[in-house]
């Protein structure tokens, strides 16, 4: 009896993989890193102007996105944090990295009496052979 009870327990039971996260190498390869045999961005894109504000903890890679439920497999990670602290199944309300940097100015400004820290972000430029362009994101907040 004690078999079936943890048989019917377990296929209850939702499995999923864990991410996979990497640290960035540099900031050109990151993004040209979305140029590959998956054609997340076609042949046909040029990318330039590639600006990333934040600590290098900030930004990374990550793979295996699909097995841990996030609906798209690999691409960039950013986070106001250590991106190594992430994980698909989060158990704390409260896993934070203070990476000392300043925050945003334009956010500052639209909460008077508050600040921002630990601004991250990505910017680039594309142009594009084609007459359309689209992006696959996911935004997440623990």
């Amino acid at each position: 009896m004690k078999i079936l009870v943890s048989l019917l327990i377990l296929s209850f039971c939702q499995l999923k993989a864990e991410i996979i996260i990497s640290e960035f190498d540099n900031v050109d390869n990151i993004v040209n890193s979305l140029i590959d045999e998956s054609a997340y961005i076609d042949p046909g894109v040029t990318i330039s102007n590639i600006n990333y504000n934040g600590d290098s903890r900030g930004l990374g890679y990550f793979d295996n996105g699909l097995d841990a439920g996030l609906g798209m497999n690999s691409g960039i990670i950013i986070s106001t944090g250590d991106v190594t602290n992430i994980t698909s199944s989060n158990t704390s309300s409260r896993t934070s990295t203070s990476l000392g940097t300043p925050g945003d100015s334009d956010l500052n400004s639209l909460i008077p009496g508050f600040q921002t820290y630990d601004t991250t972000s990505l910017e680039f430029d594309f142009t594009t052979q084609g007459d359309s362009a689209y992006f696959n994101y996911a935004f997440a907040s623990e």
